[in-house]
């Protein structure tokens, strides 16, 4: 799992499963209830990709409603950010190691 995925805080009935990894990108699917807090650190994006329910993005730039069949690109070092929901679920893609 790469240093560039921190989760900050995590509500005890959300959940992280991993999706797929491959020697570049990794995919985990979130289930959130609640709010859950994750930060973008600078060796990766995260994509999130929206497969369910209706939620709140919150960064550090304003609040974002997001629902099913959105996408966000969040880029590399964009630091701390939230999604609210209830029985909300994404799948979200990062750079799993460094690309060199």
């Amino acid at each position: 799992s790469s240093s560039s995925t921190v989760i900050k805080s995590f509500p005890p009935d959300s959940t992280v499963r991993k999706l797929e990894a491959c020697k570049y990108f990794a995919s985990d699917v979130v289930t959130v209830h609640g709010t859950v807090a994750f930060t973008v650190g600078t060796e990766s994006f995260h994509h999130l990709l929206f497969l369910s329910g209706e939620a709140t993005l919150q960064t550090e730039s304003g609040s974002y409603p997001v629902k099913k069949g959105s996408s966000v690109l969040l880029p590399a070092g964009l630091g701390a950010y939230t999604v609210t929901g209830e029985g909300v679920q994404y799948v979200v893609t990062r750079v799993d190691e460094k690309l060199s």
